[in-house]
């Protein structure tokens, strides 16, 4: 099984301001969701890397993948809506980093159901 990491940048109003900076000067917050059945013990060694470069990280307990978001007759689960549904778990200091084992896919343009 591999692993899936997928990133959401909150949302910033203006072009100019940085991903991992905001307006005053102050580094982003880190926040790690694990979904699913995701193991406890990667997602520490994932935390921990990250906590090597910036101490602003903040590890989550597993929280089941949205229930809009399964895509039955593929049997995956819709990038876009875990995306929204993470996105609207942080504030606009930080970035949320989905954890999941689970097979994902998304959408391109009109191209529907792409790998993640």
């Amino acid at each position: 099984m591999s692993l899936l990491l997928f990133c959401l940048f909150s949302c910033s109003k203006g072009n100019s301001e940085k991903n991992d900076v905001i307006d005053n000067g102050m580094q982003r917050i880190i926040v790690i969701q694990p979904l699913g059945n995701f193991e406890r013990d990667e997602a520490v060694a994932i935390f921990e890397k990250i906590k090597a470069i910036n101490l602003k990280v903040v590890l989550r307990g597993n929280i089941p993948f949205p229930e809009n978001s399964f895509y039955k007759p593929r049997n995956r689960y819709r990038a876009d809506s875990i995306i929204k549904n993470l996105k609207n778990k942080i504030g606009q200091d930080s970035v949320i980093v989905g954890l999941s084992h689970a097979e994902i896919s998304t959408s391109k343009n009109k191209i529907q159901n792409l790998w993640g």
